[in-house]
Parts: C-alpha cells; structure tokens; sequence
C-alpha cells in the first residue's frame, strides 16, 4: 500500500482575537483562542483547550477545524493548549491571553515523532 508521506513536520499558529463587547466589568472581554494549523491540517486529531479553573468546563475538546473556543470574561490568563496529532504525538503550548489588541498569535513548529505517514 502506497502512503503519502506528510514530511517530518507542521506550522502552526496560536493565539487569540480579543473584541470588548460592553460596560459590564465581567463580561466585556470576548475572546477566541486558537490553533491555526498553516500546512499538514489532516495530521491533527484533536486540540484541548485548559482554561482557568474558573470556567465550567475548564477544558474543552475540539476534535474538527477551526480548532478554536470562544468565551467572554474580565481578565487575561495562561491558556494551556495541548494538541494531539493523529500518530499520538501530543504537543503543549501556553498562551496568554492578549487583550489589548484584536489579534495577538505566535508561529509555532510541530516535529512529527514518529513520521506521519496517511
């Protein structure tokens, strides 16, 4: 059987858009954190977003693109961001929240290990 072979790696980015949708202190920040895969999008199986304990529920699954979450509240914080490829490979990122642009994302790099082949 012939497999395509994805190449030894993955471009993505990860951040967050930000809007401020009113006057109430608790409320007003909507934000939308997210993995943006740039190249290879079929290797990623699943993306789980770890948000502060506050929010119920704290971690979230997102198992199809776009591979983001949505949410209002009043402060910024670390959002762990795990990724899961489709050979099993699970890959953490950290992002803090950015509220005082519209967009705030970072290029990552993903190694495949082991190779993906489809």
């Amino acid at each position: 059987i012939n497999a395509e072979y994805m190449g030894k790696g993955m471009k993505v980015m990860v951040g967050n858009t930000h809007i401020i949708s009113g006057s109430d202190p608790v409320s007003r920040h909507q934000w939308t954190v997210f993995v943006r895969p740039l190249d290879n999008s079929s290797a990623v199986k699943h993306v789980v977003f770890h948000l502060h304990p506050t929010f119920s529920p704290s971690s979230v699954l997102i198992d199809h693109p776009p591979f983001q979450l949505s949410r209002v509240g009043w402060l910024p914080f670390a959002v762990l961001i795990e990724v899961v490829l489709i050979n099993g490979q699970k890959v953490q990122f950290e992002h803090v929240l950015n509220f005082d642009a519209p967009l705030d994302e970072q290029q990552h790099e993903i190694k495949f290990d082991p190779p993906i082949r489809l």
